[in-house]
């Protein structure tokens, strides 16, 4: 099943996490982004530095807290 997004606010409406979208956060795009990109980067660069990183350890910090909702198809 896919919703435009006329559909997606009335569905928020009605289960009520509305306001809770619309609360000022920032989303994951800025709270990632480095202040200053390289746009043209070389792929040995990119390689080495996400060997530093502890994906396992950030996946697992990204997920902690969240709660997971089932939202029946005719809500």
């Amino acid at each position: 099943m896919t919703l435009d997004k006329v559909e997606i606010i009335e569905q928020a409406k009605r289960i009520g996490t509305l306001e809770t979208s619309n609360l000022p956060a920032p989303d994951c795009c800025t709270v990632f982004q480095p202040s200053s990109p390289i746009i043209h980067g070389k792929l040995e660069d990119a390689l080495e530095a996400e060997a530093s990183l502890d994906l396992q350890t950030l996946t697992l910090d990204a997920v902690r807290g969240t709660e997971r909702l089932r939202i029946p198809e005719d809500a």
